[in-house]
């Protein structure tokens, strides 16, 4: 039997994750385990068009596996995973969308951002261009921001606060709202 409560405590990981630049994150689980089990489900490699529910999801490799295969996933668990939360977000205006579809009246969007001013435009970061950080592909100015959450479908979007590189939005719903 593996030593599963060593290895995750070992590396902070329970599952394994392939990064986009071919990095590897090591949890308890390795990546081709989690492929096998995977496998052992009846589930089609193309999801397009699906829903995915995936309940206990910790820190996220079969949400990530079924959003790559194209499903709609939702993740959930009993605990708030900061692991969960630092893996790559790949498409932030996509992530922003699907937020507003499930959101019915306010999301709160903190994010990382860079100092330029002047018109929406955002920097990209392949590997670890941002001070050795591996989980931000692309650093978006304010005011693309702002734009991001209008264009996700946000009718209203209020700047909370900006302190050093983080900016926080009040993202509504309806017009009428604060």
């Amino acid at each position: 039997m593996r030593a599963w409560g060593r290895e995750f405590q070992a590396s902070g990981w329970w599952h394994s994750f392939e990064l986009p630049d071919g990095r590897r994150i090591e949890g308890a689980n390795s990546i081709e385990g989690l492929e096998r089990r995977a496998a052992v489900f009846p589930i089609a490699p193309d999801l397009a068009g699906k829903r995915v529910l995936d309940i206990g999801a910790w820190d996220g490799w079969f949400s990530f596996e079924m959003e790559r295969r194209g499903a709609e996933v939702v993740a959930v668990d009993c605990v708030d995973n900061r692991n969960f939360r630092e893996i790559h977000l790949k498409h932030p205006l996509l992530a922003l969308e699907r937020i507003c579809a499930l959101t019915r009246d306010l999301a709160v969007v903190q994010t990382f951002v860079t100092a330029d001013a002047g018109p929406p435009a955002m920097q990209f970061y392949e590997t670890h261009e941002l001070g050795g950080q591996f989980d931000n592909w692309v650093g978006p100015n304010l005011a693309c921001v702002l734009a991001w959450c209008r264009m996700a479908g946000f009718r209203n979007v209020n700047l909370l606060n900006v302190d050093d590189h983080d900016a926080a939005v009040a993202c509504y719903r309806a017009v009428g709202q604060p």
